[in-house]
């Protein structure tokens, strides 16, 4: 290798992964702390049960912040969601979901509620910011709308399917009250969703710079991958250096595979003891 091979031919600069990860994790651990703060209900303020990434055009999280949020959800499933929003999707529209059986396995229960929100620079798409929370209530037979007893998807509350919360900009006020009507705390519904909505509008007005930044980053990491000669692997929670990989862009850290499968194991392994006492 020399300095006078073009960029794309050369190994991933170590530099570079290291500047652009600290950038990238900036932005999703200044939405996160927004989405903290400004929230009304236990389940964000004590629990913690909510999250924040940037998700690149394939539907994959290619930054996730270390620092808050809800670990898991770097893992988050979206191809499905995105490849649907990516067919009608226009500056200042945000796709609101929290229905398991239309969102390729994203929503793992009516509680969880969903944002996601394109960032365009010059007309174009770069790639979109998502929001999450677990409401504290979304309708059904109990409050809090997690009841042991239900036996029926129809029984945990509302399902939205995805649909457009805002259309270039303006709120879908239909919408918006159908949500709330349907749920026993609908001012705080409507608080923790504008925490969501605040937190992808710090990052969706984004300078010029910033936003030819990212864009330059991206394009070349996409250029390296293409070729399968490059030495990084982009995770949720950061870039991991992985000798002789391409780039990836599949928001899950060898770590988080080793936490993950060691929790199912442990959780299996209790359901094993519990079945046969």
């Amino acid at each position: 290798m020399t300095a006078r091979q073009p960029l794309a031919e050369k190994s991933t600069d170590k530099v570079f992964l290291e500047i652009l990860n600290n950038r990238l994790n900036g932005i999703t651990s200044e939405m996160g702390h927004i989405i903290h703060k400004a929230s009304f209900t236990p389940f964000i303020k004590e629990a913690w049960d909510f999250g924040e990434a940037l998700v690149n055009l394939k539907g994959e999280i290619f930054s996730y912040p270390k620092d808050i949020g809800v670990a898991f959800m770097a893992t988050a499933l979206m191809d499905e969601l995105v490849a649907l929003f990516r067919k009608d999707c226009q500056p200042g529209d945000v796709l609101v979901c929290n229905d398991p059986n239309n969102s390729g396995g994203l929503c793992t229960h009516l509680p969880d509620m969903h944002l996601l929100k394109p960032i365009f620079w010059k007309d174009e798409l770069l790639c979109f910011s998502w929001t999450f929370i677990h409401s504290s209530d979304v309708g059904g037979l109990v409050p809090g709308s997690i009841a042991p007893s239900a036996y029926d998807i129809f029984q945990e509350g509302i399902r939205i399917p995805p649909m457009k919360l805002y259309k270039k900009g303006e709120l879908n006020k239909d919408l918006l009250e159908v949500f709330l009507a349907n749920g026993r705390i609908p001012f705080y519904n409507w608080g923790d969703l504008k925490a969501l909505l605040s937190a992808m509008q710090a990052n969706g007005e984004m300078t010029d710079a910033a936003a030819s930044q990212l864009k330059d980053a991206m394009g070349k990491l996409d250029t390296k991958s293409k070729g399968g000669t490059t030495d990084a692997t982009v995770s949720g929670g950061g870039m991991l250096v992985q000798a002789g990989g391409p780039v990836y862009f599949n928001g899950i850290s060898a770590y988080q595979n080793k936490f993950v499968d060691s929790l199912v194991n442990e959780l299996t392994a209790q359901l094993q003891h519990d079945s046969v006492a």
